[in-house]
């Protein structure tokens, strides 16, 4: 009788991400190879294709045959671990419970900003300077949300403070126009090529609604492109496709960076395309140029009304990153109409002297080498945490995405939502603040700046040391025994 032949597990590069891994027999002229590219294997030796992300840990010896490591260790470990890393979290934080408890009594959900929920009780915020914010609990946390992205001067930044205090002193919102709001939109359009004017708003939500709003008006069409997993404010996400609680726009949604798919489904019965050059809320997924100068070309043929959303992603160039990439829309968020005809929009806090004022100084602030540095140092830790998961052979399990100074860490396979949990909680066991899908957000708080550890426990670049070795070991601890192994038949 023939023997059996080996078999061997073996990773396909194209599906890294995916956790997809092959168990596939030996050829005879392989006999002494371990893993291989599939690429040059003759796919009729495939016995089995199974997507497996977690693995029990076995040896040669231990390995039985029909035994393809299917089990659940991985998941049940990461379960574990999560339950751990809770009970701790819950001991750490019995004044944030009470207060959300209380909270609870007359907020509908505890709170009224969904992203900022999570079991088994959000943890309240008191305090924050600089990179720092500190809990109920009365614990310091690094930073590493910025609230969201927006804040990316930090926390009670000095300059800001003292210029809000003197509007404070003469009236925040009086009912008329404002000097401060001219000087702030001078500052914009001078520091972005697309905006010829400024319409100014209370939130991405209404700047979005309005902008598309505009653009059906300006067209006299009503279909717009959207893209999967886009996020456009609190009723204009698309994670989950369109939902009765969305805008009640006609969308049409394309693939995300699928130029192809864009071509495919805009004709000219479309009013706008509105993109964000890198999803936020999708996990901080970046555009290819290709894609972004496909929407300019498919906009100017179809007379679409093209519009970047860059609430978010405005911060990463000094001129938005519509520069970087060398491709303009016609508006960004709320931008510039193409026709002399007004569009009714008001807002008895659109101009408030508060805010215009301290979008000013922020402006004057974040700088082009500002921005440049906090974009070298989220570089560095996006490199580094891929790195860490890769080092401990967790690849495809553990990576980071963005662009410059915001990042997402991600999780694949089948226990990817117990790893983002458990990330989130170990990362706040060891005193630094992410959010709980995973992003990351750095500030001009965080620099490279420091002298020691012992002299300077502040300093960025400790923490980013101290952040990329909690990394490490946090993939060295869930992935370090799930190796590919070699599976003999006998």
């Amino acid at each position: 009788m023939a023997k059996p032949p080996r078999m061997v597990i073996c990773r396909e590069q194209q599906c890294r991400r995916a956790g997809i891994f092959a168990v596939m027999a030996m050829q005879p002229e392989h006999e002494n190879t371990a893993m291989w590219d599939m690429k040059v294997v003759d796919l009729t030796y495939l016995d089995v294709l199974i997507g497996i992300s977690q693995w029990r840990s076995k040896t040669m010896a231990t390995t039985a045959e029909g035994d393809f490591l299917w089990g659940a260790t991985m998941q049940a470990r990461a379960r574990k671990l999560l339950l751990e890393y809770q009970e701790r979290y819950v001991a750490a934080n019995p004044k944030s419970a009470d207060s959300f408890g209380r909270a609870s009594v007359s907020l509908a959900g505890g709170n009224t900003r969904s992203v900022l929920h999570y079991d088994p009780f959000p943890m309240v915020l008191v305090s924050g300077r600089d990179c720092f914010v500190s809990s109920e609990d009365g614990r310091e946390y690094v930073d590493f949300v910025s609230e969201y992205s927006a804040c990316m001067l930090g926390h009670s930044h000095p300059a800001v403070a003292e210029a809000v205090q003197a509007v404070m002193s003469r009236g925040i919102n009086l009912g008329g126009a404002s000097k401060e709001e001219q000087v702030l939109a001078a500052l914009l359009t001078e520091r972005i090529p697309s905006m010829a004017r400024v319409r100014f708003c209370n939130s991405g939500t209404e700047a979005n609604t309005m902008a598309l709003t505009l653009a059906r008006h300006h067209t006299g069409r009503r279909k717009i492109l959207a893209f999967e997993n886009g996020y456009h404010g609190g009723f204009i996400g698309f994670d989950s496709g369109v939902l009765p609680t969305t805008v009640p726009f006609e969308f049409v949604l394309a693939r995300y960076d699928d130029a192809t798919h864009v071509r495919e489904l805009v004709d000219d019965s479309f009013a706008a395309i509105i993109v964000e050059p890198m999803q936020g809320v999708g996990g901080m997924i970046p555009a290819s140029r290709r894609f972004l100068q496909t929407l300019r070309e498919v906009a100017d043929a179809t007379s679409a009304v093209l519009i970047f959303d860059e609430v978010v992603t405005s911060r990463l160039n000094y001129n938005a990153l519509q520069s970087h990439h060398g491709v303009f829309p016609d508006l960004t968020t709320i931008g510039n109409s193409a026709q002399q005809q007004r569009l009714s929009h008001s807002g008895t806090f659109n101009n408030n002297a508060f805010s215009m004022t301290a979008g000013a100084v922020a402006c004057r602030l974040i700088t082009r080498e500002a921005i440049a540095r906090a974009n070298a140092l989220g570089d560095r830790l996006r490199e580094g945490i891929t790195a860490a998961g890769r080092n401990a052979e967790a690849s495809p399990w553990m990576w980071a995405s963005g662009f410059g100074s915001m990042l997402n860490v991600h999780f694949g396979g089948f226990a990817a939502a117990e790893l983002r949990d458990l990330f989130f909680f170990f990362m706040l066991d060891r005193g630094f603040y992410v959010s709980r899908r995973g992003l990351i957000a750095l500030n001009l708080m965080h620099t490279d700046h420091h002298n020691s550890r012992s002299s300077s426990r502040h300093s960025s670049l400790v923490y980013k040391i101290e952040v990329l070795y909690l990394m490490q070991f946090f993939a060295i601890t869930m992935f370090r025994n799930q190796k590919l192994i070699l599976v003999s038949y006998s």
